[in-house]
C-alpha cells in the first residue's frame, strides 16, 4: 500500500514540531518531527481525508486521492 511523507510549515514556510497528521477513515496517524517531516504507512488508496492539527494554528483538512507513493506540504495558518 501507498506510504505518504511530506512536511507540516507555518505560513512563514519554518517546520511545524508535533503537528498531528490523522487519516481517520483509515484509522492512521502521525506526527511531525523538529523538522516538520511526516510519514504515514500503509494509507488506503482511494480518497482520503487528511486532518492536521497543532495548538498553535487552525486546522488544516484536505481530502487527497491516494494512487501510489506521495510527498506533501502542508501549510498552516496562525
Amino acid at each position: 500500500m501507498p506510504h505518504v511523507t511530506g512536511w507540516v510549515l507555518d505560513n512563514r514556510e519554518r517546520p511545524v514540531e508535533n503537528a498531528t497528521i490523522a487519516l481517520p477513515s483509515a484509522g492512521l496517524f502521525a506526527l511531525s518531527n523538529d523538522e516538520g517531516f511526516f510519514e504515514v504507512s500503509d494509507v488506503p488508496p482511494g480518497i482520503q481525508r487528511f486532518n492536521v492539527v497543532h495548538r498553535r494554528f487552525q486546522k488544516f483538512v484536505a481530502d487527497l486521492r491516494i494512487i501510489e507513493d506521495m510527498e506533501i506540504t502542508i501549510n498552516l495558518d496562525d
